[in-house]
């Protein structure tokens, strides 16, 4: 038995109201307000494009030395320095700015095991899916810099450990689309 409210037809639980999704996708939105707060979401996302309304909070984490810049092929992405390590091993061969003889990790990370390309990537993943509404392969691949097929992957296992489902949430995007089920169930609720 379906809860009242909800469609019949399991087709219809799909659609979703386009209002409802900008809504969620609007409080998903990280806005942070002074470098602590970014410094928040960048360890969240693991990297992101620069963002330009955020550079002077990066310039005084840059200046406190907790961040740092990975120059990828298709352009720069900033990154807290906590996950330098994850960078490392998703862009191997990147110029990282500054690198880790000037800009050394902390003691207590200095000594852990470098995370699997695998595992970094789907954490990657999954942290910009939490911050986003439902959103393509392709659109978190020109978030993250990481090629298609690697954020296809890690969106499978996310699907597979339940973080993650596809569907086509957004009929003005088109195609398969993936949402963090948080999210999904909050526009659900809208």
């Amino acid at each position: 038995v379906l809860r009242r409210g909800l469609p019949v037809e399991a087709r219809e639980l799909g659609r979703l109201d386009p209002e409802a999704i900008a809504r969620v996708c609007e409080e998903a939105r990280p806005e942070p307000r002074d470098a602590e707060e970014l410094h928040d979401v960048l360890l969240g996302v693991g990297v992101m494009r620069p963002e330009p309304a955020w550079q002077a909070f990066f310039d005084a984490l840059d200046a406190s030395q907790r961040v740092c810049e990975i120059e990828t092929a298709s352009g720069v992405l900033w990154c807290a320095l906590e996950q330098r390590p994850s960078a490392e091993v998703m862009f191997p061969g990147a110029r990282i700015v500054p690198d880790a003889a000037a800009r050394p990790l902390p003691e207590a990370l200095a000594n852990a095991p470098a995370p699997d390309v695998e595992t970094a990537l789907r954490e990657v993943v999954r942290g910009h899916l939490d911050v986003a509404g439902p959103v393509t392969a392709e659109d978190l691949a020109e978030r993250t810099a990481l090629a298609v097929a690697d954020v296809g992957l890690a969106l499978v296992q996310l699907e597979g450990e339940g973080f993650a489902l596809r569907g086509e949430f957004d009929p003005a995007r088109g195609g398969d689309q993936f949402c963090a089920r948080r999210l999904l169930t909050r526009i659900h609720l809208y």
